[in-house]
């Protein structure tokens, strides 16, 4: 009878010793295919109506295989999530004081991927990091969303109608492009960086309609601010931000151009540039990019940013993309010129982007610029000594000493003096009876001191090189190289 017994104790222990072992061989499987984790809802929290009544705040873990196949909750059958919130407090709370003591998680079972956080109303900011953990057999998969709760001011609230702006602040990722969704009246503006770069216009409303706009992060936070500029009151309802995929490099980087009229208006080195390359000039250059000429004429780096059009650069770049940054500064420098320069550097180099800067075009020796031109040696001596160009090369100087991301700088404007005079030395190979009249060859395609568009041989020049001087996409495919 004994041994029966022990027999069937022994059998019985087989068999769940068997099915564990199944069991973990599934679970083991299952971890295999498991490639991320990554928490779906609201970056921003939703408060309820009243200190009584909570708002369900929803999530979910979003659990994908190798191929971006989503793997089901049924399919996790043997496995648990965790579900936590740190911090959740301001800095000036008191001790003790923490959301947690307004919002309470949902009850969930045990395989579960979806939660809620029902939170009462409070009138504080929450911020903090939520987290969950699945765990699958001995395998543990963490996922992390940065989340706030912001007691924004309600409709009728005494402060909104005296105060004439109003700010929202989120920490995000740098060198990410976010969907922001956001509920305003007012004039909304983004991404304030100092007296100059303060901030871009995204949009205009009368009545609080919800939109949503793609910003990029380059400074750790998607920060909004609101003003009662076109006469409706400033306020902020509502605002979430969703992360957009994070990009890959190109099968070939795109060099992106930023600067004012002297290098992108008509006839300019890189507007003719793009029209070369469009009739298919300058194949050892489009062997190695894209070029973009993203200038505009009558800019400057603070009117190009409060436009948005650096926004756009950014949402455009690519790891691994150039972009290349000079021509700032004729159309005012502002007061914060190295600061602006720098900012856009490092704004590019969130996303990825490698770095080159150039020096201006040279003065065209014309009206009280004639002086760029010597008559009695025809000689021309007209590159930059301007504040911005000094500047320029400044930062160029000092990047090139600490900063990888930068690659190196392309010399146009004391280029462009040697070409012009070693185009001068060889008059008679042109067909020009003396040098003078060479030089003032080149000297009658300026239509003033910043633009040279009447005749296209200044800009060829300086694009082309001449004799052993290099020109401008000789220097870009060296450095690309």
């Amino acid at each position: 009878m004994v041994n029966k017994k022990t027999n069937q104790l022994i059998l019985l222990v087989a068999c769940l010793f068997s099915f564990a072992v199944q069991v973990m061989a599934q679970q083991n499987t299952l971890a295999k295919k498991i490639a991320t984790v990554e928490i779906a809802g609201e970056t921003v929290m939703t408060f309820g109506a009243d200190p009584e009544t909570a708002f369900i705040n929803h999530y979910e873990l979003v659990v994908k295989d190798d191929k971006g196949n989503r793997i089901e909750a049924e399919q996790l059958k043997d496995c648990s999530v965790d579900w936590d919130i740190d911090g959740f407090r301001t800095e000036n709370d008191l001790p003790g004081q923490y959301c947690d003591s307004y919002g309470s998680w949902s009850a969930n079972g045990k395989n579960a991927l979806k939660t809620s956080f029902d939170l009462r109303n409070v009138p504080m900011n929450f911020v903090g990091e939520m987290k969950a953990i699945l765990r699958v057999g001995k395998k543990a998969f963490t996922a992390t969303k940065y989340v706030a709760a912001l007691a924004l001011p309600q409709e009728s609230a005494a402060k909104v109608e005296n105060d004439n702006s109003q700010s929202v602040e989120i920490k995000a990722e740098s060198g990410c492009v976010y969907n922001v969704k956001v509920a305003y009246t007012g004039v909304l503006l983004a991404s304030y960086v100092n007296e100059d770069l303060s901030g871009y216009e995204l949009g205009r409303q009368e009545k609080a309609d919800t939109v949503v706009y793609e910003i990029p992060c380059f400074n750790g936070k998607i920060d909004l601010h609101v003003n009662g500029e076109n006469g409706a009151a400033p306020h902020i309802s509502f605002v979430s931000i969703e992360k957009q995929q994070t990009k890959q490099a190109r099968q070939k980087r795109k060099v992106h151009h930023i600067g004012d009229s002297t290098s992108a208006g008509r006839g300019s080195w890189a507007n003719r540039l793009s029209l070369l390359i469009g009739e298919g000039g300058y194949k050892e250059l489009t062997d190695l990019c894209e070029f973009c000429n993203d200038g505009m004429s009558g800019r400057q780096l603070r009117t190009y940013y409060i436009q948005g059009r650096l926004a756009k650069v950014l949402c455009d770049v690519c790891p691994g993309d150039v972009v290349m940054i000079g021509n700032n500064g004729t159309n005012n420098m502002n007061k914060t010129f190295e600061e602006d320069l720098n900012h856009y550097i490092n704004a590019a180099e969130a996303f990825g982007a490698k770095i080159i800067l150039n020096s201006y075009t040279p003065h065209g020796a014309v009206s009280r610029w004639t002086k760029g031109y010597n008559p009695e040696t025809q000689k021309f001596d007209s590159y930059r000594r301007d504040a911005y160009d000094v500047l320029t090369r400044k930062v160029a100087d000092d990047r090139a000493a600490s900063d990888s991301s930068y690659i190196g700088f392309v010399e146009i404007g004391k280029n462009a003096d040697a070409i012009f005079n070693a185009y001068v030395d060889d008059y008679k190979k042109h067909g020009y009876e003396n040098r003078d009249a060479a030089a003032q060859a080149i000297i009658k395609c300026y239509i003033d001191h910043n633009h040279y568009n009447a005749d296209p041989l200044a800009c060829d020049l300086m694009l082309n090189g001449y004799g052993k001087i290099k020109g401008i996409v000789q220097q870009m495919v060296e450095l690309l190289k």
